[in-house]
């Protein structure tokens, strides 16, 4: 059975102008997790909980706007562009059951704490305003047919944002060929929106429990998703900032590892790990378990197994509140920001994840700690909002 046979096109709330989506994606935020772990906006805190006021407080006053309309029945292509690079993806809907059945194939652990913010804002809003992104291994039919629903075709929203990504929508109103070309990709994966996914189903149980006509194909059980090819998309870093250190931290990291001074911020290669702390950038390389799992020699759980475990006592990144999470390649001066200004006492720079293990640990049902992935560039939210 194809895993594609469910995404389908859907009838999104909108905003009527070029101009007006620009406004939306520059006051939201970005997508599932937003440069802090800890799923917070840039305009609030990293250790603030305002979250789920703020985004309910956007999304409201946008869906009582005079500038909103309602689309019929489409599908849409979303391009992003930044420098040499260009990622063209498909905007449509997916039912959370194929999240539930494992159809839909996870590569990471989530928060519960992240969930559960998820979850309060689904059963709140009864809307979903951010995307989920979702990759395939290249399909040519499928590629060709998006490039061609976009040549010569005027797109619905064209604008470039503060951070020099251009983005373009287009409306495919004509779905049948689309659908045909999508239920002949056998898997898809969650690259980025775990925490979306893990939510949208606990919403949706919630809920269905409500009805008791529930069938499973009501609007509620659908959440809209991005699906790009994975030779498109950039896997950067998620580096981990830490806020309390023990006294002799420094001196048990010398004692496992050879550790070098005034290092490069970014590690150049894998095992290769940079650390802040008293204003300087260390380095030090982790050692390869021979003959383990892929899982357990991915860089971000070497971490763990050799310094945030047996040194600094961080059992479960999941649930211990002494990490915190700040992704992308332009983190670097934050994580020197919160350390300076006293908010935490480490900040850790990885070297990514690369797509081959994205995928490997996919495919094996194995999963990777939380935050081990991010990725950019990243859709805007509030662009097209499913409602229910």
């Amino acid at each position: 059975m194809s895993t594609l046979a469910i995404i389908k096109p859907f009838k999104p709330f909108r905003v009527k102008k070029n101009k007006g989506a620009q406004k939306v994606a520059t006051v939201n935020s970005n997508s599932e997790d937003i440069k802090h772990g800890s799923g917070k906006s840039n305009s609030t805190s990293v250790y603030s909980s305002n979250r789920n006021e703020n985004i309910w407080g956007n999304l409201n006053q946008l869906l009582q706007s005079d500038d909103i309309v309602q689309d019929d029945e489409s599908y849409y292509i979303y391009r992003l562009e930044i420098n040499e690079r260009v990622q063209t993806g498909i905007f449509g809907c997916v039912n959370v059951e194929y999240y539930n059945n494992g159809a839909i194939l996870k590569h990471e652990l989530t928060r519960p704490i992240n969930e559960d913010e998820r979850t309060k804002e689904i059963f709140t809003q009864r809307a979903h305003a951010e995307l989920l992104v979702i990759v395939f291994r290249n399909n040519r039919e499928v590629t060709s047919l998006t490039k061609s629903l976009t040549n010569d075709v005027h797109p619905l929203y064209n604008f470039v944002t503060a951070d020099s990504v251009k983005h373009t929508i287009w409306k495919v109103e004509e779905t049948d060929d689309l659908s045909t070309a999508l239920k002949k990709i056998s898997q898809v994966y969650i690259a980025d929106g775990h925490h979306r996914f893990a939510g949208t189903a606990r919403a949706v149980k919630e809920i269905a429990s409500e009805n008791p006509n529930h069938t499973g194909l009501e609007d509620y059980n659908y959440l809209p998703v991005v699906l790009f090819p994975s030779d498109q998309i950039e896997i950067q870093a998620y580096n981990r900032i830490i806020k309390s250190i023990p006294e002799n931290f420094f001196d048990k990291l010398t004692e496992k590892f050879v550790v070098e001074k005034n290092v490069n911020p970014v590690p150049d290669r894998k095992r290769m790990i940079s650390l802040y702390l008293d204003n300087i950038w260390y380095g030090i390389q982790l050692n390869e378990q021979n003959g383990s799992d892929i899982v357990s020699n991915l860089d971000i759980s070497l971490l763990h197994s050799q310094v945030l475990e047996p040194i600094i006592g961080i059992e479960d990144q999941r649930t211990d509140s002494n990490i915190n999470f700040i992704g992308g390649n332009s983190s670097i001066k934050q994580l020197e920001k919160l350390v300076d200004d006293g908010r935490a006492e480490l900040a850790v720079s990885m070297y990514p994840t690369n797509i081959d293990e994205f995928l490997a640990v996919s495919d094996s049902g194995q999963l990777m700690p939380p935050k081990s992935t991010w990725f950019e560039p990243k859709p805007k939210a509030g662009l097209l909002i499913h409602k229910f």
